[in-house]
């Protein structure tokens, strides 16, 4: 076979396919050198501060203290964060696999969001930085929801497995404990309404579960049940941090419960309508202005007495 070509073209070919091995190692080792695979791997126990731009500027602070996650708030003060809400948001950038490198170039990040528009999430263990990410925009691809980053201050954006910016681009008060009033209701013994003259009134539950008033009167099991399960899902909106002074409230709420008691109140006042206090969240307010927590909350008798035949 080879006797159909001289010497001089083997040898011609040879140093073609020779010179095409040596570009595919440069530029194939250079690809694989500039694509981080891992783009971050965390021992989340170290962290002790997470730092959030979201687009637009601002910035969300928040802080780990003997395992407690709080959110800085405007004045300064901290205010804790839901349970488990930091940690979920953490856990979700801790161990980054980039699927792709989709572009090398400065000139692409407006088109993945992972310039000024997307969220940049920096972590710190102690004083130093362990992680600065810009989270961009997020697509759903066969293999599940897929989101875009870049290392801040690095031009190549990658394309990571999770929907990540929607654990990180919220404001102050989402990251906060908005609890009113929380179950489980399955728990609560008796219910008391504390309003004004003489309309309070008391529920007790009996051991079979049923729900009596409290001189033994019956009740309407289905208009019971349905205000419990609402009222056991109760949060606020709106936190009013300074409150105004608050005198005696209007309506008080006691609830007994196997876990200890719980007691909401609530205030008038002329800014906000109403002011809602809980021991479930103590030192925290909330203002109801249209009065629909209020409304949801303290009912009458007469709701949960039995209908007519």
């Amino acid at each position: 076979m080879f006797k159909r070509f001289s010497n001089k073209q083997i040898i011609a070919v040879l140093g073609v396919l020779s010179a095409l091995y040596l570009l595919a190692l440069a530029f194939g080792g250079k690809s694989e050198r500039t694509f981080k695979k891992t783009l971050s791997a965390l021992d989340t126990t170290l962290v002790s501060e997470i730092l959030i731009t979201p687009p637009g500027g601002g910035q969300v602070k928040l802080s780990r203290s003997a395992g407690n996650w709080s959110v800085q708030l405007p004045g300064g003060t901290q205010a804790p964060v839901v349970s488990g809400m930091a940690t979920r948001a953490l856990e979700s950038i801790a161990f980054l696999d980039a699927k792709q490198l989709v572009s090398r170039s400065e000139t692409q990040w407006s088109e993945y969001k992972v310039d000024t528009a997307g969220t940049q999430v920096t972590v710190f263990a102690g004083k130093d930085k362990v992680l600065d990410l810009i989270l961009g925009r997020f697509e759903y691809k066969q293999t599940g929801m897929m989101s875009y980053v870049r290392e801040n201050g690095e031009a190549e954006t990658y394309l990571v497995n999770g929907f990540l910016e929607s654990s990180f681009n919220r404001k102050t008060d989402d990251w906060r404990n908005k609890t009113i009033l929380k179950g489980p209701q399955s728990q609560w013994t008796s219910v008391a309404f504390l309003y004004p003259a003489d309309s309070s009134f008391q529920m007790i539950k009996k051991a079979d579960n049923t729900w009596v008033m409290s001189d033994s009167s019956a009740l309407n099991p289905t208009e019971v049940n349905t205000w419990l399960n609402a009222a056991a899902n109760t949060n606020g909106s709106t936190f009013v941090d300074n409150p105004p002074a608050v005198a005696t409230p209007i309506f008080q709420m006691m609830v007994q419960a196997t876990a200890g008691p719980i007691e909401v109140k609530v205030y008038e006042d002329a800014n906000y309508k109403f002011l809602l206090s809980s021991t479930q969240n103590p030192g925290v307010y909330f203002s109801d202005t249209d009065g629909a927590i209020v409304k949801k909350l303290f009912v009458g008798k007469t709701k949960f007495l039995p209908k007519d035949e």
